[in-house]
């Protein structure tokens, strides 16, 4: 991290339907050795049954090279839930770099293939 600039801790998650509730977590970025200096804490409160996608966007109070880790706090409930594509990236969200998200055509591909011979019995 470097002193000012933004990043920003996000990922996907969502929480059990059958318990019909939502859950708190806690982001972290801190030192990983004595003194554990805490950089960073967000609650987020998950609160969709279905996958939706969270952030914790903050300016960095300290110029870290190679010596803090990054995580997610779950120990404040009970209540189940999935998390998915955790991610740390300098910026704000809309600036984050998703090259993964371009579709690939399934066309003349394994799946679509197998649909078609499956669909015909």
């Amino acid at each position: 991290m470097e002193n000012g600039k933004t990043f920003t801790i996000a990922f996907w998650a969502k929480v059990d339907a059958s318990e019909g509730q939502s859950r708190e977590v806690t982001t972290s970025v801190q030192m990983q050795h004595d003194p554990w200096t805490g950089y960073q804490s967000a609650n987020i409160v998950l609160d969709s049954t279905d996958w939706k996608e969270y952030f914790d966007t903050f300016a960095a109070t300290a110029d870290v090279v190679e010596d803090m880790w990054v995580g997610l706090s779950i120990a404040q409930s009970d209540v189940d839930f999935w998390l998915d594509d955790f991610r740390f990236f300098e910026g704000e969200p809309a600036d984050e770099i998703r090259a993964l998200e371009t579709a690939v055509s399934s066309m003349d591909k394994l799946p679509t293939s197998w649909g078609s011979i499956k669909e015909r019995y």
